[in-house]
């Protein structure tokens, strides 16, 4: 499954969305923590919800 959102600029920082469905399947809440794996050779970004 693909989703596209756009990054923007709020208070000199980089944000984008997370879409209504991801947050509802994923149960995410403000204060979650989420780790970015950042593959830089393959342009990739993965995002785990930790517990």
């Amino acid at each position: 499954m693909k989703k596209h959102t756009k990054v923007q600029t709020v208070a000199g920082s980089l944000t984008t969305t997370v879409p209504a469905f991801v947050r509802d399947m994923f149960d995410l809440k403000k204060g979650d923590t989420l780790e970015w794996t950042i593959d830089t050779k393959e342009e990739k970004i993965t995002l785990t919800k930790k517990e």
